[in-house]
Protein backbone atom coordinates (compact mmCIF):
# COMPACT_ATOMS: atom_id res chain seq x y z
CA UNK A 1 0.00 0.00 0.00
CA UNK A 2 2.78 2.85 0.70
CA UNK A 3 4.72 1.85 -2.37
CA UNK A 4 1.37 2.38 -4.11
CA UNK A 5 0.43 5.66 -2.13
CA UNK A 6 4.37 7.05 -3.08
CA UNK A 7 4.02 6.09 -6.86
CA UNK A 8 0.80 7.66 -6.70
CA UNK A 9 1.91 11.31 -4.97
CA UNK A 10 4.72 11.01 -7.30
CA UNK A 11 2.22 11.05 -9.94
CA UNK A 12 3.40 7.63 -11.45
CA UNK A 13 -0.06 6.58 -11.97
CA UNK A 14 0.57 3.58 -13.77
CA UNK A 15 2.93 2.54 -11.44
CA UNK A 16 0.61 3.11 -8.64
CA UNK A 17 -2.42 1.40 -10.42
CA UNK A 18 -0.42 -1.99 -10.65
CA UNK A 19 0.33 -1.98 -7.04
CA UNK A 20 -2.84 -1.37 -6.23
CA UNK A 21 -4.57 -3.73 -8.63
CA UNK A 22 -2.27 -6.46 -7.17
CA UNK A 23 -2.84 -6.15 -3.55
CA UNK A 24 -6.79 -6.58 -4.34
CA UNK A 25 -5.38 -9.85 -6.38
CA UNK A 26 -3.89 -10.80 -3.57
CA UNK A 27 -7.45 -11.20 -1.19
CA UNK A 28 -9.22 -12.50 -4.21
CA UNK A 29 -6.93 -15.12 -4.18
CA UNK A 30 -7.36 -16.10 -0.49
CA UNK A 31 -11.00 -15.20 -0.01
CA UNK A 32 -11.48 -17.23 3.36
CA UNK A 33 -8.86 -16.03 5.05
CA UNK A 34 -9.84 -11.91 3.05
CA UNK A 35 -13.63 -12.89 4.68
CA UNK A 36 -11.89 -13.73 8.29
CA UNK A 37 -8.99 -11.02 8.24
CA UNK A 38 -11.11 -7.60 9.50
CA UNK A 39 -7.72 -5.91 8.84
CA UNK A 40 -7.73 -6.87 5.12
CA UNK A 41 -11.11 -4.70 4.85
CA UNK A 42 -9.73 -1.46 4.56
CA UNK A 43 -6.33 -2.31 2.54
CA UNK A 44 -8.67 -3.75 -0.03
CA UNK A 45 -11.14 -0.92 0.06
CA UNK A 46 -8.31 1.69 -0.16
CA UNK A 47 -6.93 -0.35 -2.98
CA UNK A 48 -9.93 -0.44 -5.33
CA UNK A 49 -10.43 3.85 -4.47
CA UNK A 50 -6.79 3.76 -5.94
CA UNK A 51 -7.11 1.76 -8.91
CA UNK A 52 -9.92 3.63 -9.73
CA UNK A 53 -8.25 7.16 -9.21
CA UNK A 54 -4.80 6.13 -10.93
CA UNK A 55 -6.84 5.40 -13.84
CA UNK A 56 -8.63 8.10 -14.03
CA UNK A 57 -5.67 10.42 -13.98
CA UNK A 58 -5.02 8.54 -17.06
CA UNK A 59 -8.07 8.86 -18.89
CA UNK A 60 -9.11 5.35 -18.79
CA UNK A 61 -12.75 5.92 -17.38
CA UNK A 62 -13.75 2.69 -17.93
CA UNK A 63 -11.78 0.76 -15.76
CA UNK A 64 -12.26 4.13 -12.95
CA UNK A 65 -15.82 2.95 -13.08
CA UNK A 66 -15.30 -0.46 -13.35
CA UNK A 67 -13.00 -0.67 -9.90
CA UNK A 68 -15.75 2.05 -7.80
CA UNK A 69 -18.13 -0.44 -9.07
CA UNK A 70 -16.34 -3.52 -7.64
CA UNK A 71 -16.02 -1.14 -4.44
CA UNK A 72 -19.73 -0.65 -4.17
CA UNK A 73 -20.75 -4.66 -4.94
CA UNK A 74 -18.35 -5.71 -2.87
CA UNK A 75 -18.75 -3.26 0.38
CA UNK A 76 -22.80 -2.27 -0.20
CA UNK A 77 -22.79 -1.14 3.37
CA UNK A 78 -19.65 1.14 2.88
CA UNK A 79 -19.04 4.52 1.28
CA UNK A 80 -16.10 6.09 0.06
CA UNK A 81 -16.69 9.83 1.60
CA UNK A 82 -14.98 13.26 1.23
CA UNK A 83 -13.33 13.42 4.39
CA UNK A 84 -11.26 9.83 4.33
CA UNK A 85 -10.83 9.43 0.75
CA UNK A 86 -11.03 13.06 -0.67
CA UNK A 87 -13.60 15.05 -3.22
CA UNK A 88 -11.99 13.05 -6.24
CA UNK A 89 -12.72 9.65 -5.15
CA UNK A 90 -16.38 10.57 -3.47
CA UNK A 91 -17.20 12.36 -6.68
CA UNK A 92 -16.52 9.48 -9.05
CA UNK A 93 -18.31 6.93 -5.91
CA UNK A 94 -21.27 9.20 -6.05
CA UNK A 95 -21.18 9.08 -10.36
CA UNK A 96 -21.15 5.40 -9.90
CA UNK A 97 -23.35 4.76 -7.32
CA UNK A 98 -25.89 6.58 -8.42
CA UNK A 99 -25.92 5.31 -12.16
CA UNK A 100 -26.00 1.53 -10.14
CA UNK A 101 -28.97 2.60 -7.93
CA UNK A 102 -30.88 3.62 -11.13
CA UNK A 103 -30.77 -0.08 -12.51
CA UNK A 104 -32.81 -2.62 -10.65
CA UNK A 105 -31.06 -5.10 -8.23
CA UNK A 106 -30.92 -9.17 -8.82
CA UNK A 107 -30.54 -12.16 -7.06
CA UNK A 108 -27.91 -14.96 -6.64
CA UNK A 109 -28.58 -18.47 -5.21
CA UNK A 110 -25.75 -20.63 -4.81
CA UNK A 111 -26.81 -24.25 -4.56
CA UNK A 112 -24.00 -26.49 -3.46
CA UNK A 113 -24.88 -30.45 -2.84
CA UNK A 114 -22.39 -30.50 -0.17
CA UNK A 115 -24.72 -29.08 3.38
CA UNK A 116 -21.67 -28.11 5.40
CA UNK A 117 -19.23 -26.51 2.48
CA UNK A 118 -18.90 -23.05 3.10
CA UNK A 119 -19.33 -20.33 0.82
CA UNK A 120 -18.01 -16.87 0.39
CA UNK A 121 -18.94 -14.02 -1.99
CA UNK A 122 -16.75 -11.33 -2.68
CA UNK A 123 -14.06 -12.72 -0.44
CA UNK A 124 -17.28 -12.18 2.18
CA UNK A 125 -18.60 -14.96 4.49
CA UNK A 126 -22.41 -15.75 2.81
CA UNK A 127 -23.02 -18.85 4.80
CA UNK A 128 -23.36 -22.74 5.00
CA UNK A 129 -24.49 -24.90 2.25
CA UNK A 130 -26.71 -23.70 -0.33
CA UNK A 131 -27.35 -19.61 0.42
CA UNK A 132 -29.39 -16.76 -1.37
CA UNK A 133 -28.87 -13.45 -1.63
CA UNK A 134 -30.93 -9.85 -2.36
CA UNK A 135 -30.71 -7.01 -3.29
CA UNK A 136 -27.35 -7.31 -5.00
CA UNK A 137 -26.48 -4.34 -7.29
CA UNK A 138 -25.72 -5.67 -11.30
CA UNK A 139 -22.93 -7.03 -12.23
CA UNK A 140 -19.99 -9.81 -11.64
CA UNK A 141 -19.46 -11.95 -8.26
CA UNK A 142 -16.90 -14.31 -7.16
CA UNK A 143 -18.04 -17.24 -5.49
CA UNK A 144 -15.64 -19.34 -3.39
CA UNK A 145 -16.33 -22.59 -1.97
CA UNK A 146 -14.65 -24.58 0.16
CA UNK A 147 -14.85 -27.20 3.02
CA UNK A 148 -12.38 -28.14 5.61
CA UNK A 149 -8.60 -27.39 4.38
CA UNK A 150 -9.30 -27.80 0.74
CA UNK A 151 -8.57 -24.89 -0.79
CA UNK A 152 -11.87 -24.65 -2.39
CA UNK A 153 -13.07 -23.41 -6.43
CA UNK A 154 -14.21 -20.11 -7.54
CA UNK A 155 -16.57 -19.43 -10.12
CA UNK A 156 -17.72 -16.16 -11.39
CA UNK A 157 -21.30 -15.79 -11.17
CA UNK A 158 -23.12 -12.50 -13.61
CA UNK A 159 -26.15 -11.36 -11.67
CA UNK A 160 -28.55 -8.52 -13.83
CA UNK A 161 -30.86 -6.79 -12.31
CA UNK A 162 -34.41 -8.10 -11.57
CA UNK A 163 -33.50 -11.48 -12.60
CA UNK A 164 -32.11 -14.42 -10.26
CA UNK A 165 -28.86 -16.11 -10.78
CA UNK A 166 -28.59 -19.73 -10.26
CA UNK A 167 -25.09 -21.06 -9.46
CA UNK A 168 -25.19 -24.77 -9.11
CA UNK A 169 -22.12 -26.40 -7.68
CA UNK A 170 -20.91 -29.83 -7.30
CA UNK A 171 -18.16 -29.90 -4.49
CA UNK A 172 -18.14 -34.03 -4.49
CA UNK A 173 -17.24 -36.49 -6.67
CA UNK A 174 -18.04 -40.39 -6.44
CA UNK A 175 -16.56 -42.71 -8.05
CA UNK A 176 -16.17 -46.83 -7.41
CA UNK A 177 -12.12 -46.53 -6.31
CA UNK A 178 -9.14 -49.61 -7.36
CA UNK A 179 -8.27 -48.29 -10.38
CA UNK A 180 -4.76 -48.46 -11.73
CA UNK A 181 -4.97 -44.68 -12.03
CA UNK A 182 -6.75 -43.70 -8.90
CA UNK A 183 -3.55 -41.56 -7.43
CA UNK A 184 -4.29 -39.34 -10.66
CA UNK A 185 -7.70 -38.83 -10.32
CA UNK A 186 -7.58 -38.15 -6.22
CA UNK A 187 -4.22 -36.09 -7.32
CA UNK A 188 -6.64 -34.13 -9.59
CA UNK A 189 -9.64 -33.83 -7.30
CA UNK A 190 -7.56 -32.05 -4.76
CA UNK A 191 -6.41 -29.61 -7.17
CA UNK A 192 -9.86 -28.46 -7.98
CA UNK A 193 -10.93 -28.78 -4.31
CA UNK A 194 -13.41 -31.54 -4.42
CA UNK A 195 -13.99 -33.76 -1.74
CA UNK A 196 -13.62 -37.46 -2.98
CA UNK A 197 -16.34 -40.12 -2.16
CA UNK A 198 -15.15 -43.91 -2.79
CA UNK A 199 -17.96 -46.15 -3.02
CA UNK A 200 -15.98 -49.68 -2.99
CA UNK A 201 -18.46 -50.88 -5.62
CA UNK A 202 -17.67 -51.25 -9.12
CA UNK A 203 -20.58 -52.50 -12.08
CA UNK A 204 -19.36 -53.83 -15.03
CA UNK A 205 -21.89 -54.09 -18.22
CA UNK A 206 -20.32 -56.05 -21.45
Amino acid sequence: MSAGNDAWMNADFDRARTIFERAVEVSREAPSEAAGRISWRPMVQRSLVGVALSAKRRGDGSTAESAMAEFLRTYPGDVVDRTTFGPEAWKLYEAVRKSLSEQPTGRLTVSVDDPDAVVFVNERYAGVGSVRLEDLLPGTYRVHVRKGASPGRIYDAQVFGGTEAVDRIAFQAIQPGGSMRDDEVIAAADARGLAMVFTGQRHFRH
